[in-house]
């Protein structure tokens, strides 16, 4: 991990470094200041410093805390770097502090968006041993791993699992269960989750309609997707530009085009 960070063009950025304000005036850099330049590394896009911050800490020997950790893992995250945030994962699980959701959830996330769904559940895993329960956020992050992998079952099985605790699902639950099913051609279980939404009483939305219109549209059902165009018509729900391609992709070709274009002009 050494090798791919630097502090190269930290003096261009001086306001990210809290630490260095205190060498500058002669004063010992606190585990505070550290943690508030690894912050502000991670709002400001700057994953490498935000490492290179982390490393000084443990020189210094200092024990970064959890919003410490969790800006360094959500700083690799946003950047793209998903090794870089499960390396820290497993570093700061050698260390004497103890794990938190928030900081794995971090590292599913980075994860799930790099497209490796098996490394995801393995953090989740790691979680569940260390005894920390899973929130509907890493539940969440979870499920969306499943549809970079084309995992719609362990997204469909993620859902029941928060059914089942004393969690709640949440309307990120449903679209991202929803996703994992539309990517795999499985339209009628997104249909089924759509339905969900509303029966766990949750507000539906421009999104998750537009995930049900294109599970649809792949399915190669056109009836279904104006029959929730017209749903969302009823509902006085916005459509947009998705909300047009989607049926539009789903009615083409054919002669239903002609009617589905006219739904379209109605709805807006």
């Amino acid at each position: 991990m050494g090798g791919r960070c630097g502090l190269g063009g930290a003096n261009k950025a001086p306001r990210l470094f809290a630490p260095y304000f205190c060498s500058g005036l002669h004063l010992q850099p606190t585990l505070v200041s550290y943690c508030a330049g690894i912050s502000s590394c991670e709002k400001g896009r700057q994953w490498q410093r935000a490492l290179a911050l982390l490393r000084e800490m443990v020189r210094s020997n200092l024990t970064p805390d959890e919003a410490g950790w969790t800006a360094g893992v959500s700083a690799c995250k946003n950047a793209g770097q998903w090794q870089l945030a499960l390396s820290l994962v497993r570093e700061m699980c050698e260390t004497s502090f103890m794990p938190t959701v928030e900081i794995y959830t971090a590292g599913v996330t980075a994860c799930g968006w790099a497209g490796k769904w098996r490394y995801a559940f393995l953090l989740s895993s790691d979680l569940c041993e260390a005894q920390v329960e899973l929130d509907t956020s890493c539940y969440n992050s979870l499920i969306s791993a499943c549809v970079h992998g084309l995992q719609w079952q362990r997204a469909l099985s993620l859902l029941r699992d928060l059914g089942d605790g004393n969690l709640d699902s949440d309307c990120v639950s449903y679209i991202a269960g929803m996703k994992a099913c539309q990517v795999c051609g499985q339209w009628q279980w997104a249909m089924f989750l759509l339905r969900g939404v509303s029966e766990a009483r949750l507000e539906q939305s421009t999104l998750s309609y537009n995930v049900g219109i294109g599970a649809c549209a792949k399915g190669g059902q056109w009836q279904v997707a104006l029959s929730l165009l017209g749903e969302m018509r009823g509902a006085r729900i916005a459509t947009d530009s998705v909300t047009r391609s989607s049926v539009i992709s789903a009615c083409c070709p054919g002669e239903q085009l002609q009617h589905a274009l006219s739904l379209l002009i109605d709805a807006t």
